[in-house]
């Protein structure tokens, strides 16, 4: 996949995408220097993976149940405080 959806914007990383026919611009929190493409690029996939996720999302499954799944997708990326 190519990073066209990956653009520097005041310093920083950004996912450009479209979202519910919206151009949607969501920060890493990585800033734009040299040696941090591939951490962007990783967190670029995470979060088009949310908003995949939440697009799919309509087949009518509770909240409760949504939450604690993508809870344990997340598992790897939100601190253990999050549990």
């Amino acid at each position: 996949m190519a990073d066209r959806n990956l653009q520097i914007r005041n310093g920083k990383y950004y996912v450009v995408f479209s979202y519910k026919g919206k151009t949607k611009w969501v920060s890493t929190g990585i800033e734009a220097k040299k040696g941090n493409k591939k951490k962007a690029i990783a967190k670029r996939d995470e979060i088009l993976a949310y908003y995949r996720k939440l697009k799919e999302n309509k087949d009518g499954k509770l909240l409760t149940d949504y939450l604690e799944e993508w809870l344990n997708d997340m598992k790897n990326v939100l601190k253990p405080s999050t549990w």
